[in-house]
């Protein structure tokens, strides 16, 4: 059994942890594992390099695989966790908080967010967002993906755009395409969290209804990710990125979207798309 020291908790990993009861793996890979309760909520736990999210807890191992299994068994006693041949201890984790100073972002949102700096975020995803990702869909010069995919993609995505169609267009999104976050709810979750940016004072209620109506149609990860953006939560990379944004160096944004790119096989670049997407039509 190896002890691993837990180095930060968001307080919905904190709060995951403290209602105890039974769990089970809901996937597992080298740098992360999720787990998921009896009531559907989702505790991941991730190495350093993957960095704190909304409902993640931190520790100081990098290699999950190697140590669970999707059979592991899940065994809880208050700040300590078991799980196949790790024990977990999140005592002396600190706080993280997962919701950006959205106030003070919109307050000192500047003009070139509006022009340049959101161009120069659709010419990197044109250039560098994996061809079979909406990024590319919508940016880049690739057809793909292929087939019923991309109309329905191109349909949801034009359904978005408009305040009648909003809540239907979520629903043609909501799990489009293959993985544990499907395409068409990254580019949900990066429309919400431009609806936070720019108007973070209605926001909830704005992504609120978004969230709900996808929810059903996707995968018990991608509900969690929608749950958590709709409350204006979002993960370590994003909170980087859009410091940035209110900043003066071109350099610094660009830099920070492409640190979003490489999560998962297109989620990154496709969460972006729906931040600019959303940013130049509710800004």
């Amino acid at each position: 059994m190896k002890a691993v020291e837990a180095i930060s908790l968001s307080p919905a990993a904190r709060e995951w942890l403290a209602e105890g009861g039974e769990a089970r793996v809901l996937h597992v890979f080298r740098p992360a594992c999720n787990l998921v309760n009896t009531e559907g909520r989702v505790l991941s736990l991730v190495s350093p390099k993957l960095g704190n999210g909304p409902f993640a807890a931190v520790l100081d191992y990098d290699d999950f695989e190697h140590d669970i299994s999707a059979e592991s068994r899940v065994m809880m006693q208050g700040d300590r966790l078991v799980l196949g041949h790790l024990e977990m201890y999140f005592g002396g984790a600190v706080n993280w908080n997962p919701r950006p100073d959205w106030d003070t972002l919109s307050k000192t949102m500047r003009a070139h967010t509006r022009s340049g700096y959101t161009q120069s975020i659709e010419a990197l995803l044109a250039a560098e967002a994996p061809s079979d990702s909406l990024a590319a869909l919508l940016f880049g010069s690739s057809d793909s993906p292929n087939g019923s995919i991309a109309g329905r993609a191109r349909s949801g995505i034009e359904e978005l755009s408009e305040e009648t169609t909003r809540l239907t267009g979520a629903e043609t999104l909501a799990g489009l395409g293959p993985g544990l976050t499907p395409a068409g709810d990254d580019f949900l979750v990066g429309f919400m969290l431009a609806a936070w940016y720019c108007n973070p004072n209605s926001a909830e209620d704005f992504c609120q209804p978004l969230a709900a109506a996808a929810a059903p149609r996707t995968t018990t990860l991608s509900r969690a990710w929608l749950g958590a953006t709709a409350r204006g939560q979002a993960g370590e990379p994003w909170h980087r990125f859009l410091d940035t944004l209110s900043g003066e160096n071109e350099a610094d944004v660009i830099a920070a979207a492409r640190a979003i790119l490489p999560t998962g096989h297109t989620s990154g670049a496709d969460a972006l798309a729906g931040f600019v997407f959303g940013f130049e039509r509710l800004e």
